[in-house]
């Protein structure tokens, strides 16, 4: 077993941006397709939504990640962290 004693708050933090932002430009994607199918048009403001949403989410998912991560080295400090057991996939597949 491996246990996961910290993590680099900052690298966590930009990866779940990211994440974030694909989820956000899913969600923007799907809201015009509706608004196209039961308005037949987008509008100003639902533009605006579509364009900004995915970048609201990756600030929020940037931040939020941020915190969680601090949170979690401050947690695992105490208490311990994630524990992990990690099989080495080569010798795993020369053995079967």
């Amino acid at each position: 077993m491996q246990q996961i004693k910290s993590l680099n708050v900052i690298q966590a933090a930009k990866i779940l941006a990211a994440l974030y932002f694909v989820f956000g430009l899913a969600f923007a994607v799907l809201c015009v397709f509706l608004a196209l199918v039961e308005r037949g048009h987008l509008g100003h403001r639902g533009l605006a939504m579509a364009v900004l949403s995915p970048f609201f989410y990756g600030v929020a998912g940037f931040v939020l990640g941020a915190v969680f991560c601090w949170l979690y080295n401050l947690i695992a400090t105490r208490f311990g962290g994630l524990e992990l057991e990690i099989t080495d996939l080569v010798q795993t597949r020369i053995q079967s």
